[in-house]
């Protein structure tokens, strides 16, 4: 691999981590940060807020890199979050701080979407495999050493210092792109679909805030008649657009049908994320700190699995490879359901193998979206799939957390707590292992995919 391109992975994943690591930092810093500015009711926002913009936000990135080029829709997303990042820092309020996470959120969106379409443009798929495992690891790393750091700013320095460190390998990003990455003048004069792009705002953000609300409140039912008139509205817009955000071509049955498995599968990971560890220390009686080792060996799992893709692609091919990736998660949800009782020790190596099944399917499926679209499109279809990877955790979150509750106010009188989890958390990993099932069943119908559309 050349050196300029080198240069670029190394600066995707910079930036990759500082996206990722500013939401696993937080996890050691929000107490602090509370008991600085106060007001607690508003402490969930800090998270919710960077996330709910950074998922509206990433097919707009997508259609504007196609319609300006990929170098500076991506310098404009890192300048936003770098800003972003300033402005939490010097934030003396938890008003102050919440808006400035959200434009946190709004920068990230860039990044989330730009860099996978740079990545599909500039790398051939041996290259993307290692680039991809370069990728995978930064997540890892964040997730690992993300609380640790947060943990050692505010012992040694404060809060503040946890969105300051941001600044400078901003820079360094900006620098890099800059320099290494280069593109071609745009021969047309671009097209804004601002139409468009509200509808689409409108429509994600409702059903978005409709599954943070919860079916209980009685503004999410107001929320997903929102949703759907303004997606409604959107289709019809979108079909007379010059330049539409979600070009209606790219939505082809293979495309669709992989939106579907991305659906699912985001799912069952944001399910096994947030549950795992409530199951180990209601079940299994661990402290936190071994609770989160269980989700650091899928990490880890799922390093490993991305430096070995190359030689997966190569004895199986695309669509072969997230076939097995999806019963790799089925049956792994099923060992879980079976055997996770016995010990710790045995559910935390079961839960290891979740890790090389996530990475292959999600991996895999964005090499999928990469090469089925021309140049032109591909930011737009990676936005999409970004997208659709958000709502899906999103709605994961709401319908799992409804499932949990009927689960265990379905358990007979008399049953003890420890007992009704018990038997939720079985339940809850069997119908993870049927989702598995599904997606993969979905895969079974993608087409053979090869390098189609190659700039």
């Amino acid at each position: 691999m050349e050196r300029q391109k080198q240069t670029i992975a190394a600066a995707i994943m910079i930036a990759t981590f500082l996206a990722a690591f500013d939401v696993t930092v937080l996890a050691t810093a929000t107490p602090t940060i509370v008991a600085d500015l106060g007001d607690m009711s508003m402490s969930s926002w800090i998270f919710s807020m960077y996330l709910f913009f950074s998922a509206v936000s990433t097919p707009l990135y997508g259609k504007l890199a196609d319609l300006y080029g990929r170098r500076k829709i991506l310098t404009i997303g890192i300048l936003i979050f770098m800003f972003g990042s300033l402005g939490c820092g010097l934030s003396g309020s938890m008003t102050s701080l919440v808006f400035w996470r959200a434009v946190q959120g709004l920068g990230t969106g860039s990044i989330f979407t730009v860099t996978p379409t740079i990545v599909g443009d500039l790398y051939t798929l041996k290259e993307r495999a290692i680039v991809q495992g370069g990728i995978s690891t930064t997540w890892g790393v964040a997730g690992l050493v993300g609380p640790v750091l947060g943990g050692l700013f505010i012992d040694f320095l404060n809060w503040h210092w946890v969105f300051f460190v941001n600044v400078p390998f901003c820079l360094i990003c900006l620098a890099a792109f800059e320099r290494y990455l280069k593109e071609s003048r745009l021969k047309k004069k671009p097209v804004i679909d601002y139409a468009g792009a509200f509808l689409l705002t409108l429509a994600v953000g409702a059903l978005l805030y409709a599954c943070m609300a919860g079916i209980e409140q009685g503004t999410a039912l107001y929320a997903v008649g929102a949703a759907i008139l303004a997606g409604a509205a959107f289709r019809r817009v979108e079909e007379k657009a010059a330049e539409p955000v979600i070009p209606p071509d790219i939505l082809t049955r293979p495309m669709l049908l992989n939106l579907t498995v991305t659906l699912l599968i985001s799912v069952t990971l944001i399910a096994l994320n947030v549950y795992i560890p409530s199951w180990l220390q209601q079940v299994h009686h661990v402290d936190a700190t071994l609770s989160g080792l269980a989700l650091a060996s899928m990490s880890f799992a799922w390093m490993l699995s991305s430096f070995s893709m190359e030689r997966v692609l190569f004895f199986l091919g695309l669509r072969r490879a997230v076939v097995f990736s999806c019963f790799i998660i089925a049956a792994t949800a099923a060992a879980l359901a079976v055997w996770g009782d016995r010990s710790y020790l045995t559910a935390v190596t079961i839960d290891f193998f979740f890790g090389f099944g996530f990475s292959g399917v999600l991996t895999l499926l964005m090499f999928m979206i990469q090469d089925a679209v021309p140049y032109e499109k591909r930011g737009a279809a990676v936005g999409t799939g970004a997208l659709t990877r958000s709502i899906g955790q999103t709605l994961g979150i709401a319908a799992i957390g409804t499932f949990v509750n009927v689960s265990i106010n379905s358990c007979p009188r008399g049953t003890s707590l420890e007992s009704a989890l018990s038997l939720t958390f079985h339940r809850l990993f069997l119908v993870i292992a049927v989702l598995a099932v599904c997606a993969a069943l979905v895969s079974m119908f993608l087409p053979k995919v090869h390098e189609v559309h190659r700039k």
